[in-house]
């Protein structure tokens, strides 16, 4: 993630928290989709390598979701932060789009600004409108499908 930008900024659970800086030029969107990609790549890769994943009764499975938008990221907290916080709607729309990937999405899920700062770059498909706990209204989400190389996609 950081070759292309992004700064890991936790392990939450089991999801794991990046993010870009700069300017709201749609730069962000298109390495996070090439990050995704590339991550699930790998975690396909590692699932198949019993020295990697032993667990055969339990196989490892990743999903991915990516939420474009402004946030702010500071050391809240007063005189005595406890680390760094980030705050805005994309934060908690990225974890609530994740519940959406399944079998029939695909295992990366993206919310509409991310498609479209990056649909010059990547092949999206509209899974239609969802309702992202939390969110007062309904939105379109989209799978990530792959990478567009001339008239083919790459996946």
């Amino acid at each position: 993630m950081t070759r292309l930008g992004g700064t890991v900024k936790e392990y939450q659970g089991d999801a794991i928290f990046a993010f870009w800086e700069g300017s709201f030029s749609g730069t962000q969107a298109v390495a996070a989709c090439h990050a995704a990609l590339e991550l699930d790549a790998l975690a396909r890769q590692l699932a198949l390598d019993t020295s990697v994943w032993a667990l055969v009764d339990f196989p490892l499975h990743m999903d991915w979701a990516l939420a474009t938008g402004p946030v702010v990221i500071d050391s809240f907290g007063g005189r005595h932060p406890t680390g760094l916080s980030m705050i805005g709607e994309a934060v908690p729309l990225a974890f609530r789009l994740e519940k959406f990937a399944d079998d029939q999405t695909g295992r990366i899920v993206a919310c509409r600004t991310t498609r479209d700062m990056a649909a010059h770059a990547f092949v999206f498909r509209d899974l239609g409108e969802r309702h992202a706990k939390g969110f007062d209204r309904p939105d379109h989400v989209y799978a990530l499908e792959g990478a567009v190389t001339g008239t083919e996609t790459q996946t």
